[in-house]
């Protein structure tokens, strides 16, 4: 089942960076993004269906609701800042350079949650780090 979600992830997000560089050709990136918003909200319901559906856990406090604000304000910084550069740079450069966001991951998830930092990870962030200067140049 992981593969699968993985393969979804790839493929959708892979999908998502080329056609987001086919819209903001023809829309500014707000525009893009106000009805990226729109879509989300429409689909609430859903979301809200398959919350009640599934076997959702966890209690909405204002700790964790804090949290997720910031994580859903950081996402939208990100795509924001996502959408002009591949507006204004070259599709391949931009989305390979922005895929390095996981070196960061790594280091804050080792050292505020524990997670063992491996030699295949610690060789992924290198080999990332090495993309990102050949890209660079």
């Amino acid at each position: 089942m992981r593969i699968l979600l993985l393969t979804i992830t790839i493929i959708s997000w892979g999908l998502w960076g080329f056609l987001s560089k086919l819209v903001v050709q023809k829309l500014h990136p707000l525009q893009m993004l106000i009805v990226g918003c729109c879509i989300s909200f429409v689909l609430l319901p859903v979301y809200y269906w398959v919350s009640k559906t599934s076997s959702v856990s966890g209690t909405l406090t204002v700790s964790n609701v804090s949290l997720c604000v910031l994580a859903s304000l950081m996402s939208t910084i990100g795509t924001i800042a996502y959408i002009v550069g591949i507006r204004t740079g070259e599709l391949g450069s931009i989305a390979v350079i922005s895929c390095s966001y996981p070196v960061l991951t790594v280091v804050l998830a080792a050292l505020f949650l524990g997670e063992a930092l491996t030699v295949s990870k610690i060789i992924g962030v290198i080999l990332v780090i090495v993309g990102v200067i050949v890209l660079g140049r």
